[in-house]
């Protein structure tokens, strides 16, 4: 995988806000691109884009995720972009009479991701991946391997 990106904004609409990212939609049309608040580590990025990569190749649907990205300031990925998409919750808060439908199409939607197989071997949590980052941060020396070991057996699905 290649190294972050730099982008232009100018070449980017922001299109959404969440509570931990905000999201740019390319002017062209072609991607979006959600960038990471600051004060959130580029690690975070890439955990999150990897996830993305391996749930796409595992044939759930989902965005295509393209590559990752820095505006020099704060780190994200740019994904293919949905054309016409809106969250539940933008339609429901937006069409509030149509909340049992929706609520039924996303208990349908879930149910069938969830019966759906997949290996989740190439999955690792990004949290578990922290795990030694930490160790050497509070005690100023790598972890051991041994206990590596036993923490990426914790952690295995």
């Amino acid at each position: 995988m290649s190294e972050t990106e730099k982008i232009n904004l100018d070449e980017y609409v922001q299109t959404g806000e969440g509570g931990t990212a905000l999201t740019y939609t390319r002017k062209d049309g072609r991607s979006l691109a959600k960038l990471y608040n600051p004060g959130f580590e580029a690690d975070r990025a890439k955990a999150e884009f990897m996830t993305a990569r391996i749930v796409f190749e595992m044939g759930i649907p989902s965005p295509k995720p393209y590559r990752l990205v820095t505006d020099g300031k704060r780190n994200g990925a740019e994904y293919e972009l949905i054309k016409n998409k809106r969250s539940y919750t933008r339609i429901i808060s937006q069409e509030p009479e149509r909340i049992e439908e929706i609520s039924l199409k996303f208990a349908r939607m879930a149910r069938e991701l969830h019966a759906k197989e997949a290996d989740t071997t190439r999955l690792r949590s990004y949290y578990a991946a922290k795990v030694p980052y930490v160790y050497d941060m509070a005690y100023h020396a790598p972890m051991p391997d041994v206990a590596l070991e036993h923490i990426v057996k914790l952690f295995q699905p």
